[in-house]
């Protein structure tokens, strides 16, 4: 699940996911609360999650999934870069903490590392890797 306001990063997200073998993204949402409303749908592994979004912060999120044991990994990618939230962050057990870079080859190569953390996936991280690098940090001219 993608959990971002900016319609813009979620497609990038979005796009980036389509590229990963074994991914499939279940859905995508603009707001915490649409987030806890698809949550009570959708069986989701892994939350993409933006801090600052109207109405509550992504943190809020993380304090949900916490409060009623949701078992859910979160990757967080945000512009949000000060130490406390971080901190706070981290303390909710988020898997990784990405600051948002204005660019997909920073993003690649800061995620593919996090990614090949989660268990279950590491072998299919491992058939791809190679191929996303050389997609995503070739300079494309136009």
């Amino acid at each position: 699940m993608i959990v971002e306001d900016d319609p813009m990063v979620a497609k990038i997200n979005k796009h980036y996911l389509s590229k990963i073998a074994g991914f499939r993204l279940e859905a995508t949402a603009h707001s915490v609360d649409e987030a806890v409303r698809l949550l009570e749908k959708e069986e989701i592994q892994l939350i993409f999650l933006d801090i600052f979004m109207p109405g509550k912060l992504g943190l809020e999120l993380l304090a949900y999934l916490r409060k009623n044991e949701l078992e859910i990994d979160v990757i967080i990618i945000s512009a949000a870069s000060d130490l406390e939230r971080i901190k706070k962050a981290l303390r909710f057990g988020v898997v990784s903490y990405l600051i948002k870079l204005s660019s997909l080859n920073g993003l690649t190569l800061h995620l593919l590392p996090t990614l090949s953390k989660l268990g279950s996936l590491i072998n299919r991280i491992r058939l791809v890797s190679r191929s996303l690098i050389t997609y995503f940090c070739t300079e494309k001219k136009p």
